[in-house]
């Protein structure tokens, strides 16, 4: 048995987040409206290290994928794998190759990243059109009639590795 608590933030409330880049090149606090979303990750660099991700806690183990979606003031945290230790993406896969939901109904695209081992599984969801359907963690939300491509990207050792699912919002 588990009880859920909803917590109410105002969507006039400003939040800062500020990202701890643990040793890598500067990356400039942000300030939004709570529930406003940082659309892609912040880039930071480090000589001899592959950025491996940003993670919401200091011990490196939660991660979080972008568009992240701010809540409140935060600091994000920098991962770095040095780059002799480093194993790529290779591939990424969704369960779905083309659904259709209903508008302000959503579902759930669920990606995989190969080899099970990659040092940086961090997954970047982006819809081709917005005002069609969003996309955040890989829940889909219909938002009008149409079709969208939304994508999964991964960072593999020679760039950008995308999978895409066809969605028509009913």
């Amino acid at each position: 048995h588990m009880t859920l608590s909803a917590k109410w933030i105002s969507s006039t409330t400003e939040c800062t987040v500020t990202f701890n880049v643990n040793g890598g090149s500067d990356v400039a606090a942000q300030t939004l409206t709570a529930g406003q979303t940082i659309a892609v990750s912040p880039v930071s660099t480090k000589a001899g290290f592959v950025f491996s991700g940003w993670y919401s806690d200091s011990a490196l183990i939660s991660a979080v994928s972008f568009p992240y979606t701010v809540t409140g003031n935060c600091t994000l945290y920098a991962k770095w794998t040095n780059e002799n230790d480093v194993i790529y993406p290779e591939s990424i896969t969704l369960n779905e190759e083309s659904m259709e939901i209903a508008q302000n109904d959503t579902a759930t695209l669920n990606a995989s990243v190969s080899p099970a081992n990659a040092t940086n599984k961090t997954i970047a969801w982006a819809s081709s059109d917005e005002n069609i359907a969003t996309v955040a963690d890989g829940v889909v939300k219909g938002v009008s009639l149409g079709t969208v491509s939304i994508s999964a990207t991964v960072m593999g050792k020679n760039g950008a590795i995308t999978k895409t699912c066809i969605v028509t919002v009913n």
